[in-house]
């Protein structure tokens, strides 16, 4: 089973994903994570329109390595590759 979400080309496995057809998507949390202020504002704004309940965005792939640490979360979308980073988002 996969959690498709309408207009972001996007499909997520149920099994890792608690988005599933037993449950809301205001349940989900998403971390967004992109360099381009523009390009995350308009993920943000379509996993908002899909109906996710939580989402966390950055721009740096430190601040989003820390946050990943610490919180779980269903669906992550990452910038590849990083600007002027050592690390990518593969």
């Amino acid at each position: 089973m996969l959690c498709h979400f309408a207009g972001l080309g996007l499909a997520v496995s149920a099994q890792a994903c608690r988005c599933s057809i037993d449950h809301e998507f205001h349940e989900c949390k998403a971390q967004v994570i992109e360099g381009n202020a523009t390009w995350r504002s308009a993920l943000m704004n379509m996993l908002r329109d899909v109906g996710i309940g939580y989402i966390s965005q950055t721009s740096r792939m430190t601040d989003a390595q820390q946050e990943l640490e610490i919180a779980m979360f269903d669906i992550v979308l990452c910038d590849h590759p990083f600007d002027k980073s050592l690390m990518s988002g593969v």
